[in-house]
């Protein structure tokens, strides 16, 4: 393909940066996987049974800890718009 005219790539940089600058914004603002998820899930003004719903994961607990195995984070993260990276806290400060 060739190269891209128009504002499309300069809307999909700006897209970019703002999930950037949102991924970011969430590894600063809590300490633990827990709390990020919970933030994450309430940003998207979700339940914990809606997110239970859409992945067949309990959050109860989860939110409560500090911890969770990666295939969990990666299902937590597609459900909730975002990353597993950030919700892991390990984003570029």
């Amino acid at each position: 393909t060739g190269p891209r005219h128009g504002r499309g790539g300069a809307v999909t940089r700006r897209a970019q940066a703002l999930r950037q600058s949102e991924e970011q914004a969430l590894c600063d603002d809590e300490d633990t996987i827990g709390a990020r998820i919970r933030t994450a899930r309430l940003k998207l003004g979700l339940t914990q049974t809606q997110v239970m719903q859409q992945t067949g994961i309990n959050l109860s607990r989860i939110e409560m800890s500090s911890s969770c195995t990666t295939e969990t984070l990666v299902k937590l993260a597609a459900a909730l718009k975002t990353t597993p990276c950030a919700l892991a806290g390990w984003c570029r400060k």
